[in-house]
């Protein structure tokens, strides 16, 4: 259960079961929460999973962990630092949209999908966003409100931008795409 402070900890095995999976809703409008520590087998965290915890303020994802659902951290409006697994693949739709408190994102070389409105309206990210190499996607609104990023760089991998993916980027002052990419040019 969650300490005074706010604190979880989940163990890696529950009667014997390795944890691979947070499953959808699981900890969704769980108010108390201020941090977690997810255990090292952790692979995939649902749909839904963190969904307005509105007190939680960091999470630190184990290098297991390839997939973040679809709005698993919608609405953690306090949700100021997200350290990323080594091996993450795809960041669902909407998983940290409306994490108006997330300041820096630091995206993994793992990564190849950044999903529809990923982080839309995180107004608070800002400076230069890299986009590493491997990613393939950056889906419709992926980044819109984010209106403190002043920079994006977009590596040759990239074969689709979707619609407003920077839309309302007010800041944003430099749109670099490698020399490479055959798609943008």
């Amino acid at each position: 259960s969650v300490d005074a402070s706010g604190k979880l900890i989940l163990p890696d095995e529950i009667n014997g079961k390795k944890i691979t999976d947070i499953n959808e809703n699981t900890f969704k409008n769980c108010n108390r929460l201020v941090k977690i520590i997810l255990p090292s087998s952790l692979q995939s965290i649902g749909d839904w999973a963190f969904s307005y915890c509105s007190r939680l303020k960091e999470i630190t994802l184990p290098n297991q962990v390839s997939r973040i659902g679809d709005c698993a951290f919608y609405m953690c409006k306090n949700l100021m630092s997200i350290t990323f697994s080594e091996n993450l693949a795809n960041i669902g739709a909407n998983a940290f949209s409306c994490c108006y408190a997330l300041e820096n994102i630091n995206l993994p070389s793992s990564l190849k999908i950044i999903g529809r409105g990923a982080f839309s309206a995180c107004e608070h990210i800002s400076g230069d966003i890299e986009i590493p190499e491997g990613v393939t996607k950056i889906e419709d609104g992926a980044f819109s409100g984010c209106r403190q990023i002043s920079g994006i760089t977009i590596p040759d991998s990239v074969v689709s931008i979707g619609e407003e993916a920077f839309n309302g980027c007010y800041a944003l002052r430099q749109l670099s795409v490698d020399e490479n990419n055959a798609h943008y040019k």
